[in-house]
C-alpha cells in the first residue's frame, strides 16, 4: 500500500482495500459479489474505491453490527 493511502482525496486499489481489511483481493471481490462491500467506481478498466474514510467506516459498521 502506497504512504499516501490515508490521503482522503486517493483512490484505492484492490490491493489497498484487501490490506485494510487484512484479507486477501479475492475475499475482498467476495464481499463485493454478496453485496456486503461497497461497491467500486470504474476508472477505464480499472476498479477503485472513492476514499479510505468509506473502507474505514464500512470497518466500523461491521465491528458495531456485531456487537464490538
Amino acid at each position: 500500500m502506497s504512504s499516501n493511502v490515508r490521503e482522503s482525496h486517493c483512490l484505492l486499489t484492490l490491493q489497498d482495500v484487501a490490506l485494510l481489511l487484512s484479507c486477501s483481493p479475492r475475499h475482498v471481490e467476495r464481499l463485493i459479489s454478496s453485496g456486503r462491500f461497497p461497491k467500486p467506481i470504474r476508472v477505464g478498466n480499472a476498479r477503485r474505491w472513492r476514499r479510505v474514510e468509506d473502507v474505514e467506516a464500512w470497518i466500523a459498521k461491521q465491528v458495531e453490527e456485531a456487537g464490538g
